[in-house]
């Protein structure tokens, strides 16, 4: 059984969680063995259901840069595991150190692009083999971190489909009950963390001013900085909006949802987008990273520019008027994410990475 360590900054309320969850359960079905290393955070209860073991330690603390290694270094004598596996980019140092010593092989991830440039990101290490999540993240791998294109492979963030299923006409009813949605109101949602960055603000925006073209409810799964702020602005835009606060199982909105936004203004590859796509719930989405991987404009979904409550509001004019369209893109979605956004499909590939780099070692060992 082969024995993966993942280091992870830490394992709190983020997408590249969500992402190594994901992971870590599909490697387990694949016969895996997964550990983990990170400064602890929200989802420690989620590993232990996986029975995935959490090691602490503190990647987060800057200051604690000497007795992180030690740790580290403490923990991979005594797992000895045959990859490890950086979720952040300031894993790859410890990481990179470790293997020296070990002779165990490291794969880097970067999650997200267009990250302001530091010395500390341009001198950053990089793993025997890197993983890009979508094409602007593989770009930079290149240009902004100058890594080998031979080094790097595009592995796309996949979607659990044993989860994330298009409801049955009863589930939907309920799910609108539950939320208070009439029949006869469009239902949209958008889950993210209230950050300036998600662009929660000019959905409200755009809501507005179709509030008396058409009945229609938002559905703000998240929290964040700005939850007040934008709760101020619905009251004035007289929006019809709901805040539901953080929610770990986001299937029941997407259930009630006739219609998914995110509105964000900088992105790595978003897992809300294609698990709202496995559902049938037509997508908006800006044209940040990840778009154009997951999305084919007017044909699984709707691609607008960032900051553009106009192009927010044609965009849902068009979803909500024209039934036809909205069908044919929920189908599309649907399809898309089956054939390309799968948790199998992602597992599969990083199991190619794996089995690759262990043979390039046993070739160096030999």
């Amino acid at each position: 059984m082969k024995k993966i360590l993942i280091l992870a900054k830490h394992i709190g309320l983020s997408g590249v969680t969500t992402h190594t969850l994901l992971l870590s359960k599909y490697l387990i079905k694949r016969g895996y063995k997964v550990y983990i290393a990170s400064g602890g955070g929200y989802y420690l209860e989620e590993f232990k259901k996986l029975r995935v073991p959490h090691y602490f330690i503190g990647f987060n603390n800057k200051g604690a840069v000497i007795s992180n290694m030690i740790k580290l270094f403490i923990l991979v004598n005594n797992l000895r595991p045959d990859i490890i596996h950086c979720q952040w980019q300031i894993n790859n140092y410890y990481a990179y150190f470790i293997s020296k010593i070990f002779r165990i092989p490291f794969i880097s991830v970067l999650h997200l692009s267009d990250i302001q440039m530091s010395l500390f990101r341009r001198i950053s290490p990089w793993g025997d083999a890197t993983i890009a999540i979508s094409r602007e993240t593989y770009e930079e791998l290149i240009y902004k971190y100058h890594v080998n294109k031979e080094r790097i492979t595009l592995i796309y963030n996949g979607v659990d489909l044993e989860k994330f299923t298009p409801p049955s006409r009863a589930e939907r009813g309920r799910a609108r009950r539950k939320y208070n949605i009439c029949p006869d109101t469009i239902s949209i949602s958008m889950i993210a963390r209230l950050t300036e960055v998600k662009g929660a603000k000019y959905l409200i925006e755009a809501v507005s001013k179709l509030r008396d073209r058409h009945k229609l409810k938002l559905l703000f799964a998240g929290d964040g900085p700005l939850s007040k702020e934008l709760e101020l602005l619905v009251k004035k835009m007289n929006v019809n909006a709901e805040f539901l606060g953080w929610i770990d199982d986001v299937r029941e909105i997407l259930c009630a949802s006739d219609i998914f936004v995110l509105p964000s203004l900088q992105e790595g590859f978003p897992l809300s987008v294609i698990e709202a796509m496995a559902m049938k719930v037509p997508v908006i989405r800006t044209k940040t990273a990840g778009a154009f991987d997951q999305i084919r404009n007017n044909y699984n979904g709707i691609l607008i520019n960032s900051r553009s409550v106009e192009e927010i509001k044609n965009a849902l004019v068009m979803l909500i008027e024209n039934l036809n369209l909205r069908e044919s893109i929920r189908r599309n979605a649907y399809n898309s994410v089956v054939k390309k956004f799968s948790a199998v499909t992602m597992t599969e590939s990083y199991i190619k990475i794996y089995k690759k780099i262990l043979r390039v070692k046993k070739r160096a060992d030999d």
